[in-house]
Formats: C-alpha cells, structure tokens, sequence
C-alpha cells in the first residue's frame, strides 16, 4: 500500500505558529504538512538533565501540540542525531517537501547542509526562508562586499536601510491550518526525552520598560529588564 504524499514542517528557532515565514510556506504547498521538532542529541548531550532552556522549549512545544490538537493535528516530536532521525522518516513518510527557517550558527549551516543532501538525494525538495532576522549576513555589508568589522558603522548602515525598506510583512497561515496533516502523534514527557523540569523558570516577557531603557540601563540592580532573550532565542 502506497504511503501519503506529505509535506513536512521543521520547527527549530522558531517556537510559534503565528508570523512564522517557513510554516506559511508550507501551509500553502500541495501537500498536507506534518509539523516536525527534533531534540537534537549533538546539543542536548553536552547539557545537565534539568537544564532550563530544554524546559523552556518543551513548555513551548506543548503549547504548540494543545494549538494543533484543536484542529486535529498534531506535533511529531523525535530525539536523537538529526541526521539518523531524518534518514528513518524518509523511511516511514513520503515526503515530498520539506519548509524550515534558516538558523545561521556554524553547527546550524553545516547540519542544514547535511540534511539537505538527505533529502534531494530521497527526491524531497527542501525550502529555508530568512524569519528570525530583519537582516541576513550578506545584506548588510561595506561598499566592497565585505562585511563590517566594526560595530558603530554596521549599526548605521543597518538603521540607514532599516528606514528606507517596506514594511515587515506578518504572515498570517490560521486561514490554511486545515493543510495541517491529520495525524495523533503522541507528545512525549520530558522524562521520556531524558530531562527532568528546571528549579529555573523563564520568566514571561515585558515590555513595558523598554521605553525607559536610556534612564534605567546603568542600574543593573533594578528588575526593569524585558526578559526577551530566550523568546528571542527560540522564536
């Protein structure tokens, strides 16, 4: 018996279904579309057993399977070497298509890569697109090419096109979530994937005090900060 044709969806910095640029992408594809994370061995094997940043993510990846639950759908999650992991769905779906947002670390690049070939070499196209960034790294650069060394003249050329391009689109897919594959994968507990909950909580981001950031940003000990960065981090 034939398998589905499906499109999949890889989550990795971009913890959200909303204004996500690769999600929309393949929402709007031929095929239905399985939603994908990985825990990923090569980084989670370097970290202790109740690190915070595996909490905070797997909090948004639940988050994430109750969001999909209501539409019938589900996140497939998987744990091991990303390469391997990739290797047995290939194996298990028939996957036509494969959408992801670029990450641009060095282990990223050269996963990115790896799975790529996987993957055209299995006849699946794979799609990255720019989300986490306004800017990638070969669109800000010197009048040479290359790319600045030095902060100050980076962060005026940064703001100078900053002001002068169309605005940020926001990609809005709740219109095509019925593309989601029907599916009832089972969400895994964090001690099945090998971690135990952190004593470290992320606290919710705040914005409120952003607008006072040029008085406040000397005085380290007052509680005003955002606390942004790890939803910046994870999307």
């Amino acid at each position: 018996m034939s398998k589905q044709q499906v499109s999949f969806f890889w989550f990795r910095r971009d913890l959200r279904l909303e204004d996500n640029v690769g999600l929309f992408h393949a929402l709007k594809s031929k095929y239905t579309v399985i939603p994908l994370f990985i825990f990923d061995d090569a980084i989670l094997d370097s970290l202790p057993y109740n690190d915070p940043r595996v909490g905070f993510i797997y909090e948004n990846l639940s988050k994430i399977n109750t969001q999909l639950l209501k539409i019938e759908s589900a996140l497939l999650v998987k744990k091991g070497k990303t390469l391997a992991v990739w290797e047995l769905l290939l194996t298990e779906f028939d996957i036509k298509e494969v959408f992801f947002n670029k990450d641009y670390e060095p282990y990223a690049i050269k996963r990115d890569s790896a799975i790529c070939e996987l993957l055209e070499t299995n006849n699946a196209i794979p799609f990255s697109f720019k989300d986490q960034v306004i800017f990638e790294e070969k669109e800000i650069t010197k009048a040479d090419g290359l790319p600045y060394t030095v902060y100050t003249p980076f962060k005026n050329k940064w703001l100078e096109k900053y002001k002068s391009m169309a605005p940020v689109l926001e990609y809005d897919a709740t219109d095509v979530f019925s593309n989601f594959h029907k599916c009832d994968f089972v969400f895994p507990s964090l001690e099945q994937i090998g971690f135990e909950k952190s004593p470290i909580k992320v606290k919710p981001h705040n914005l409120k005090f952003i607008a006072n950031y040029q008085d406040i940003r000397d005085f380290p000990a007052l509680d005003q900060t955002s606390y942004l960065s790890p939803h910046l981090r994870f999307g």
